[in-house]
Parts: structure tokens; C-alpha cells; sequence
């Protein structure tokens, strides 16, 4: 599994269509979306008109009814479940509303096991390179005080903070990001948009970002209404984000 060449799409759906269930009608239903790598985007709509469930293709966790999914140059349905947990550790930093934090391990060793599994902690010279990373990452999200702390220790905010350092430990092409400035306070908030932003920069990283809070989308090169790609959703309630 490798990382696209330079110029490549970072993302392609084509006719993808995807149902929780296979008797409802279908949450997603995409002929086409392509995005470049590098991009910063930022996507919104109302609630139920898929984004998590966008968000959960893009990532491999749940594979569409049809259509093919491509991300960073590997089609995602020809992984078996176990490849595309591999793949998601390697090349992915993913920030959901749910931080799925180790609750009994410290914040530090959550980035660590992190670090871990991702091709990062292969090229690393030393486990001590990893280890400065990881501080320093939790540096600059004001978490030193906490790193031996363990995570269900936490308050919510600084859990999602937590959830961030660990998603950027691997400096992944591809960032996805579900709602992660929902638990934080201004000042927070905004060191974790500085970060995000930079560190994506840094390495080159694609960011797609979710997020009810369009006072934001002034940081992103571009603003997304999914309810223009995805004609599924018919302003009707449905069970996602």
C-alpha cells in the first residue's frame, strides 16, 4: 500500500451508494466526488445528510453497497477488513465525535500505541525520537501536565485534545476530522485549528473537516455543502451526522 504520486486525487467516489440498512432508502448516493491532494476542505449540510457516514467510507470502517471508493490510490473494497485496518493506521489521522481513547492507558501511551502501528514508528531512528513527538505534540495542545494521566481521568475537552495529538502522531497524508472543536472552549479551539492547520502544511497532509460551526470555514481553501454531491438526502431526519 502505498501513498498516491505527486498530482494524483487524494479521494474518488464513483457511484457510490450506501444504506445502514438494506430495506431503507440510501443514505449516501454519490456519482461523483474527487478531491485533490493537499486540499483543506471543509464540509457541512444539515443533520442526516450523511457526513459521518461520508466520513466512515472515506476511512474504511463501513465499505458502500456499490459504487468504488478510492482513497490515496488504493480502491478501499479490495482490502479485506484487516487490510483496511492497516491501511487506516498507516495513512490515516481520523478525529471523531467518539475519541475511542484506551480509557485505562495514559495520554501518553495513547499516542505511543498510536505511533505504533503506523509506518511513522518504522522509519523513527529511536523509540526516543517517537517519544520527543509525542511530547511535543502534547505540548503544543497545552497537555504536558497531563501525559501521565490516564485518559478516562479526562474531561471531555481535553480528551478531544488528546484524540487530535494522537490522529497528527503519524503525520498522515490524509487527515479526517468529524466535529473535533465541539467539546472545546474558544482559546482551545482555536490552538487546536493553528495545529491542525500547520501541522497538515507541514506535511502536505489532505484535511477533510466536518463541522456544524461555519465560523470556522474561513480557515479551509474550500467549503463543501454535501447536500450538492450526494442527491440522497431529501431534507428528511435520518440517523447521522
Amino acid at each position: 500500500m502505498q501513498t498516491p504520486a505527486q498530482g494524483a486525487p487524494a479521494i474518488v467516489l464513483n457511484d457510490v451508494v450506501f444504506r445502514w440498512h438494506k430495506h431503507q432508502p440510501p443514505v449516501l448516493q454519490i456519482p461523483h466526488l474527487q478531491i485533490a491532494q493537499h486540499q483543506h476542505l471543509f464540509l457541512y449540510g444539515p443533520s442526516g445528510a450523511g457526513k459521518t457516514s461520508l466520513l466512515n467510507i472515506l476511512a474504511g470502517i463501513n465499505l458502500p453497497d456499490s459504487g468504488r471508493v478510492e482513497v490515496l490510490g488504493q480502491e478501499l473494497s479490495s482490502l479485506s477488513a484487516a487490510k483496511r485496518d492497516q491501511f487506516r493506521a498507516h495513512f490515516l489521522g481520523i478525529i471523531f465525535q467518539q475519541f475511542n481513547l484506551i480509557p485505562y492507558l495514559s495520554v501518553l501511551d495513547n499516542l505511543l500505541l498510536k505511533a505504533q502501528f503506523s509506518r511513522q514508528f518504522s522509519k523513527a531512528s529511536s523509540s526516543k525520537e517517537v517519544l520527543h513527538q509525542a511530547q511535543e505534540l502534547l505540548a503544543q495542545l497545552d497537555l504536558s501536565s497531563l501525559m501521565q494521566h490516564k485518559a478516562q481521568s479526562l474531561s471531555v475537552g481535553q480528551q478531544q485534545r488528546v484524540a487530535v495529538a494522537r490522529a497528527l502522531i503519524n503525520k498522515p497524508p490524509l487527515i479526517i476530522a468529524d466535529e473535533p472543536t465541539s467539546a472545546l472552549d474558544n482559546d482551545n479551539r482555536d490552538n487546536f485549528m493553528h495545529l491542525l492547520l500547520t501541522s497538515a502544511q507541514r506535511h502536505n497532509s489532505t484535511i477533510i473537516f466536518v463541522s456544524h460551526d461555519k465560523t470556522l470555514q474561513n480557515h479551509f481553501s474550500q467549503a463543501l455543502d454535501i447536500r450538492t454531491f450526494n442527491p440522497a438526502y431529501a431534507g428528511g431526519s435520518r440517523h447521522d451526522g
